[in-house]
């Protein structure tokens, strides 16, 4: 009985660890926000938000357009389902109502060794390669009459140069909560 209160305890804290952002990571966002210090970014607080139609989004990727691109598809499949009602993508943030925001944290970037044994006596050996794996950080933010709210967060450990749908499928988990079923 014992452990399980300290499980409980320990998964608890990891929970509201998850959320906790440090003032450089709140500093960042605001530079993709392109909002001052003084606007206040809080944490998600209910799940039904004054977003209203058109849906105005924007979109920041950093120096990857892959998440961007994932998006812009997933918008053009929700427009031909008919769904949602009107969506339209905004480059200039002030516009927006809605913001999809991904990057890779700097100095995070490392190479690692993958090795694959093979099973075939032919080539004797395995197979060693090379991966840059990073981390990136992901927000669904929603402009609020007092300021913004982080709807979701995410960090991932990725391997550089693949295909990024964490953002994509961060959106989508938003339209699903906000309107109900969402397309593929």
């Amino acid at each position: 009985m014992r452990n399980l209160v300290f499980a409980l305890i320990a998964m608890l804290l990891l929970a509201g660890r998850s959320f906790a952002q440090n003032d450089e990571e709140i500093a960042k966002l605001r530079l993709y926000l392109r909002v001052s210090d003084k606007t206040p970014i809080t944490v998600q607080k209910s799940r039904a938000l004054p977003i209203g139609q058109p849906l105005k989004i924007f979109v920041a990727s950093g120096d990857d357009p892959s998440p961007a691109q994932e998006v812009f598809q997933l918008i053009e499949e929700i427009k031909r389902a008919g769904k949602y009602g009107t969506i339209h993508v905004v480059s200039d943030a002030a516009g927006a109502s809605l913001f999809l925001i991904q990057y890779e944290v700097e100095g995070k970037r490392r190479q690692e060794m993958t090795t694959a044994l093979s099973m075939d006596p032919a080539v004797g050996r395995g197979r060693t390669d090379y991966i840059i794996k990073t981390e990136v950080r992901g927000y669904v933010v929603a402009r609020t009459p007092s300021g913004f709210e982080i709807i979701n967060r995410y960090v991932r450990q990725v391997v550089v140069g693949e295909r990024r749908r964490e953002l994509r499928d961060a959106f989508a988990k938003f339209l699903k909560d906000q309107f109900g079923k969402v397309a593929n």
